[in-house]
């Protein structure tokens, strides 16, 4: 973990202009990955229904192979992204929007990354009560007052749970 964030979790209710954002995101940036993209989603807190978030859409971007052209940072650059590479999680490239309001994770299409931020959304899209469990959890853990790298920082056991009674169960339906 890259530590660089000591203030504290501020979580807020879900927001149904979350899903507008990412696809209006998702279009700006789509050209830039052009080619190159296999697929493009929204993941996250923000892209669950009722599943409260730190009010930041975050969009993962599968690319058939995992490098980047400096034309490419340029073009996210101009967008208002900051790129911050591997960013403490080697196989994922990084660009975080100032003001922070998006976070752009480019990982390798059906790679480890990939399969997991999908495994974990769609387990909290087609589970109520484990999305309910999860917001529990997250508030929680903001109301102990953690600065943000030490809320990821405990949150990832139980994400990490998720993933793999997901991946053992196997392909959910979309939700």
């Amino acid at each position: 973990m890259v530590s660089g964030s000591s203030d504290p979790v501020e979580l807020v209710d879900h927001d149904p202009s979350w899903a507008g954002l990412y696809e209006e995101e998702r279009e700006r940036i789509g050209g830039i990955f052009d080619g190159q993209a296999v697929g493009i989603e929204h993941i996250g807190s923000t892209s669950v229904p009722e599943l409260c978030a730190k009010p930041v859409v975050d969009v993962l971007v599968g690319v058939r192979e995992l490098t980047l052209s400096d034309e490419q940072i340029g073009e996210m650059e101009r967008l208002g992204y900051e790129y911050l590479g591997e960013h403490g999680i080697p196989g994922r490239l990084f660009f975080r929007k100032s003001p922070r309001t998006h976070h752009v994770h480019v990982v390798e299409h059906g790679g480890e990354h990939w399969l997991r931020h999908l495994a974990f959304r769609d387990t909290l899209r087609s589970d109520p009560a484990e999305a309910a469990r999860y917001d529990e959890f997250k508030r929680r853990l903001a109301a102990e007052g953690h600065s943000r790298d030490n809320y990821t920082e405990l949150k990832t056991p139980f994400i990490r749970e998720v993933e793999a009674r997901a991946r053992a169960r196997g392909p959910r339906p979309p939700a």
